[in-house]
């Protein structure tokens, strides 16, 4: 806890061989912006990683140690910082995973280390396997320390959704850090036999077979489902059955027969060994022409007519006579962004997209799918500082066109204050701001917070998500 700076670490039960997840919230209460170093880190670090580093845990003696931190061999470092700006809060997630090393180390949690360039931080647990109770308790917290008066020079990385306009912000200097948070590591619970015995079961027994018999070798699983029908065997023609069957003997003609089987049952007997026999002269015929056939004689086979089966890249190619990255309809998902986008737009607008998701390749066949429609899309518009070099140039213009803005929610209220810095947001026809759909309420929430002078929306769709 800082002068206008607050800290706060969230943490819950972890499981042997589970991921292990931790949440940090940071508030900025003053009007100041903070930038808070992190250390230096190999490139391929990510910003969890980082923020790791300044984890802290309670020995058995009551004193408070840093994880251990491993950097890859010839690699280059770089700065890893956070930006706050003034009345702003963010929350970091932090996700690692809790190893049993045995007499090496006991139990630690891993963090990073992903990649091949990438630093790796293991935060020792219990220290001694032979002391470690069934769920041992921890205390963790999370500490930060600027001391030295040292400027941030080469290359640096920020952490966090925000980012600085100017390129040399004021440094935060001092000590800080959070209250103490209680862990538990838990064991991963073992199934009992009885259930482990009664899914092999079921994998081992063949479809045919009914649940019901099942159950009478598992007794336990009582309120299990039943089902009480056999599947549906394939049916048989009555022909080749009795093709196959051995005509029994036929009576004796010299044989006496009592008066009582002679009657109505006696003819229908008769007729149908008749029709049995019709049956079995009929299925033998067949069979030599079929054993007699000649060598020259081959069945007819038909030709039937089935129309190609074409995909979306290959109608969008084939049909069309357009490529995948000028196609509008070869993602459905970002053309209903796309027309969305249309309605704000006019003849004479520019397009101004700024934030991270358009870095991606999601956000670059977005781009695709609105320059298709016939509108103007200004390049390097991912991060904050294109777009405030760009409206510092266009404000000087003698005729400059109209402008609408398409920007992630997390950066709504840096972009709207760079246009009001430079004087360019009377050119502001229209907002849209992209999210997913479980960030739909931060999303309005951020932007009625910075009070856009034109109509805005918010469009929540999957590709961003």
């Amino acid at each position: 806890m800082g002068d206008g700076f607050q800290l706060q670490l969230q943490a819950g039960s972890w499981t042997l061989g589970g991921p292990a997840e931790l949440h940090l919230d940071l508030v900025n209460d003053s009007g100041q912006p903070l930038v808070l170093p992190l250390g230096s880190f190999s490139l391929g670090t990510d910003g969890a990683t980082a923020l790791a580093a300044c984890l802290q845990l309670q020995d058995l003696d009551g004193h408070w140690t840093r994880p251990r931190l491993l950097h890859p061999r010839g690699t280059s470092f770089k700065e890893m910082v956070i930006y706050l700006p003034p009345k702003k809060a963010i929350q970091v997630p932090i996700v690692g995973q809790v190893l049993d090393v045995g007499r090496f180390g006991g139990l630690v949690v891993r963090i990073g280390g992903q990649g091949s360039g990438a630093s790796e931080v293991l935060l020792p647990v219990c220290e001694r396997p032979a002391a470690i109770p069934p769920n041992p308790r921890r205390l963790l917290r999370f500490a930060l320390e600027a001391e030295d008066q040292r400027c941030l020079t080469g290359p640096i990385c920020w952490v966090g959704p925000h980012e600085p306009i100017h390129p040399s912000p004021p440094t935060w200097q001092g000590e800080v850090h959070t209250k103490p948070c209680e862990v538990v590591v838990r064991r991963t619970p073992v199934q009992p036999p009885t259930v482990k015995g009664h899914v092999l079961l079921q994998e081992r027994c063949p479809l045919r077979r009914p649940l019901v018999y099942q159950h009478t070798l598992v007794p336990s699983l009582a309120n299990a489902p039943r089902r009480t029908q056999d599947p549906k065997a394939p049916s048989r023609r009555p022909g080749n059955r009795r093709r196959l069957r051995r005509k029994a003997p036929s009576r004796p003609t010299g044989r006496p027969q009592s008066q009582g089987l002679i009657g109505q049952g006696e003819e229908t007997f008769q007729e149908q060994e008749e029709e049995e026999e019709e049956e079995e002269q009929s299925a033998l015929a067949q069979t030599a022409r079929d054993f007699f056939r000649p060598s020259n004689s081959e069945p007819v086979k038909t030709k039937v007519g089935q129309l190609p089966s074409l995909s979306i890249i290959h109608h969008s190619t084939a049909w069309r006579k357009l490529p995948r990255k000028l196609d509008a309809l070869a993602d459905p998902i970002l053309l209903e962004v796309a027309e969305e986008t249309s309605r704000f737009c006019s003849e004479t607008t520019v397009l101004a997209l700024c934030g991270p998701a358009f870095r991606t390749r999601t956000g670059q066949r977005y781009q695709d799918s609105v320059r298709s429609l016939g509108f103007k899309v200004v390049t390097n518009m991912g991060s904050v500082s294109s777009l405030y070099t760009w409206a510092s140039l266009c404000s000087c213009a003698e005729h400059p066109s109209d402008l609408v803005l398409v920007s992630t929610w997390e950066c709504v209220g840096s972009c709207l204050g760079l246009l009001r810095q430079t004087g360019a947001l009377a050119l502001l026809r229209g907002l849209l701001v992209l999210c997913s759909h479980h960030d739909q309420d931060q999303a309005q929430a951020a932007a009625k917070e910075a009070l856009p002078p034109c109509r805005w929306r918010v469009i929540p769709s999957l590709a961003f998500g």
